[in-house]
């Protein structure tokens, strides 16, 4: 029953992440609603955090005394650039977060890509101890308007939390979000076997898919549903 919910009928979210439009110019400014009149065509920066929702409480089941967040690590992009997708096949850097936490090789995948514009890397986080992390501003352009973001859920075999190409443009409107909040759920990276919290697991052979820990995905120990 590791990650389920009290009643062990559903995967609770794991993690939020806020992002908040800062002035082209680097004037203060309060933000009022999730819509802005900073128009698309300008380049602005975000000023992101992450809360975490992985607790005891919410996720009851075997939840492990050391639990942690790697590293997340965000970048900005454009449509060339694909840092992971639900269906999609892990890359070398994608899987090395989700198995150890370690983000150089994917900061090396980013740094490689002609359609990243920006990226930020943040800290390891302790669940007892901080709550909360705010990130270095990242820079988003009209040519880089998408954001994706990860961070390993740790520990665990393979397993992470995170959110992919997330526009930041209003389609409608054709100007920047002035703050947009993602919600996210655990997800498994199909590099590594394992029901439970213990990291030292089988490589999967062959490498699976990308896939959602819902309900119905969950291993049968009943990891990241809610309790009884």
């Amino acid at each position: 029953g590791v990650l389920l919910n009290a009643m062990q009928d559903d995967v609770l979210p794991m993690a939020t992440w806020t992002c908040r439009l800062e002035d082209p110019n680097s004037v203060s400014f309060e933000v009022i609603t999730s819509d802005s009149s900073v128009a698309a065509t300008e380049t602005v920066s975000y000023s992101c955090d992450f809360q975490n929702n992985w607790t005891g409480v919410n996720h009851p089941v075997d939840y492990p005394s050391n639990a942690h967040w790697s590293p997340p690590v965000l970048a900005a992009h454009s449509t060339g650039y694909s840092m992971w997708r639900k269906g999609g096949m892990a890359t070398e850097g994608v899987e090395i977060v989700a198995e150890s936490g370690a983000p150089d090789t994917l900061v090396s995948e980013i740094e490689a890509s002609p359609s990243v514009g920006s990226m930020v890397v943040g800290d390891v986080t302790f669940n007892s101890e901080v709550q909360m992390q705010m990130f270095d501003s990242i820079t988003m352009t009209p040519t880089s308007p998408y954001l994706s973001a990860i961070t390993m859920i740790a520990p665990s075999p393979d397993w992470f939390t995170g959110f992919y190409d997330m526009n930041a443009i209003n389609a409608d409107t054709q100007t920047w979000y002035s703050e947009f909040t993602v919600t996210t759920y655990p997800w498994d990276a199909g590099t590594e076997e394992g029901d439970t919290f213990n990291p030292n697991n089988d490589a999967t052979d062959p490498q699976g898919s990308i896939s959602r820990l819902d309900v119905n995905t969950v291993p049968s120990t009943g990891v990241l549903l809610n309790a009884m």
